[in-house]
């Protein structure tokens, strides 16, 4: 019995001290404000994006990119997708989503960088769920890639 509860001691404070956190770390729960003006300015960049595809006008949505954007998406368990020009393409072959309705679900910043998910429906089309990775550069929050799901 003393041997079993000397064990079970022994293995608690093993226990304990493998999972006590280093005491070189710094604390991993300090705060970062972010300026609204941020995410005003991320609205804007994905309003681009939006207004784009409404128009079906990609002109209106390319300063919302980086030059080197990508976007990817999976079509029947294949992945697809590659540079921004794919979408491009695609919303100037096509007519303007016109009636669609958007909502930015969430938008999460960490100082330069951020990621903003997109809902939209369209009136007797598809409904799509895009999710955005945004950096901010001396140009501003620029859209650097898109991968999206189509509800269908």
């Amino acid at each position: 019995m003393r041997k079993s509860l000397l064990l079970t001691i022994i293995c608690s404070v093993a226990i304990l001290a493998a999972v006590e956190p280093p005491t070189n770390h710094t604390n991993m729960n300090t705060t970062c404000y972010t300026e609204v003006s941020d995410y005003e300015a991320i609205r804007h960049t994905i309003g681009l994006y939006l207004e784009g595809c409404a128009q079906g006008k990609s002109s209106i949505m390319k300063p919302a990119f980086h030059d080197g954007a990508t976007m990817y998406w999976t079509e029947n368990g294949e992945l697809k997708g590659g540079p921004i020009r794919i979408l491009f393409d695609v919303i100037d072959s096509a007519p303007g989503a016109g009636d669609q309705a958007a909502v930015i679900s969430s938008v999460v910043i960490e100082k330069d960088i951020a990621q903003a998910r997109v809902e939209t429906d369209k009136q007797g089309g598809p409904r799509y769920s895009d999710m955005f990775n945004l950096i901010k550069t001396k140009d501003g929050w620029k859209i650097i890639s898109k991968i999206y799901h189509s509800h269908r």
